[in-house]
Parts: structure tokens; C-alpha cells; sequence
């Protein structure tokens, strides 16, 4: 009777052990879908100078386009590669009166004209 005990929890053990493992390889083929849609979207990113500050501009994650300009800091999207840059030059805009407004030293230029 008690061998019957013990088979009926260790097999209770396997079962939630296994399906433990089951959900364990469903996250990480859902991580290895992320990463590769990174990848892809990073491969895909085009750089360029935006008012003296260079900025990527790549396919987004959650929206259609994602640019953003590191050495400020900033970033914009939209639904199309020109609305991206847009929204990117607006928040540059503001992050350079932020630094002017507040006394804070502006960001050098990466190319200068």
C-alpha cells in the first residue's frame, strides 16, 4: 500500500514536471520569434543625419516605423517612415529648448554643416 502512495505522487511529480517542461519550451520558442523579429528590424534600420544628429530610422516592433537619435535621447514613430522623422524631430526640438531652457549643456553635433 504505501509503494502504491509513493508511485501515485512521484507520478503526480513527473506529470506536473513535464508539463512544466512543456511550458517551458513554448517561452523560449516564443523568445527565440521575438529575438528573430529584432533582428530582422534592426538589419532592416536605415541611419541618417537629422539636423547635425545622426538617427536610425527602422521598421518598428508595435508600430509601422521607429526612429530615434541616441545622443539625444529622443524618439518618434508613426505609421509611415517620413511620420517617424517627424515625430523624432519634434522630440529633438524639445530635448534641445529642455537643455537651453534649463541651463544644461547642449549635445555636440555628430556631423557639422
Amino acid at each position: 500500500m504505501a509503494t502504491h502512495v509513493v508511485s501515485g505522487a512521484l507520478s503526480r511529480q513527473v506529470a506536473e514536471l513535464e508539463s512544466e517542461n512543456t511550458r517551458l519550451a513554448e517561452s523560449i520558442a516564443e523568445l527565440e520569434r521575438e529575438i528573430e523579429a529584432i533582428q530582422t528590424s534592426y538589419a532592416n534600420q536605415d541611419l541618417l543625419v537629422l539636423d547635425g544628429y545622426l538617427v536610425s530610422v527602422r521598421p518598428g516592433l508595435d508600430v509601422p516605423f521607429a526612429a530615434r537619435c541616441p545622443k539625444l535621447r529622443a524618439v518618434g514613430q508613426g505609421a509611415t517612415r517620413d511620420e517617424a522623422l517627424a515625430e523624432l524631430r519634434e522630440a529633438m526640438a524639445f530635448f534641445l529648448a529642455y537643455c537651453h531652457d534649463a541651463g544644461k549643456p547642449i549635445p555636440a553635433k555628430d556631423v557639422e554643416a
